[in-house]
């Protein structure tokens, strides 16, 4: 009899244990929990630094052609709309 209630508290205090343990583990956090999140978005180097400013150059100057053909364009539709109007000798 007495093995049994011996028993029966080392079971409870057992269970007791792990849900005290658990619980608490949710408020203190795991050392894996508490260590700095892996920077997702690193710094670049050096290397990759002049990578990134050729490429803003490169999109800099695209944007300007791009600017000069537009107005090309414009001047070759005003020219032509002018040539279309103006009347003919014929």
């Amino acid at each position: 009899m007495m093995r049994k209630k011996l028993l029966i508290i080392t079971i409870l205090l057992a269970i007791f244990t792990v849900f005290v343990t658990t619980s608490r583990a949710q408020y203190t956090g795991h050392d894996l929990e508490k260590k700095e999140p892996e920077n997702l978005y690193p710094q670049p180097g050096p290397g990759e630094a002049a990578i990134i400013r050729e490429l803003q150059e490169t999109n800099r100057l695209l944007n300007q052609q791009t600017d000069l053909l537009k107005e090309q364009n414009r001047l070759l539709r005003e020219t032509l709309t002018k040539k279309e109007s103006a009347p003919s000798d014929h």
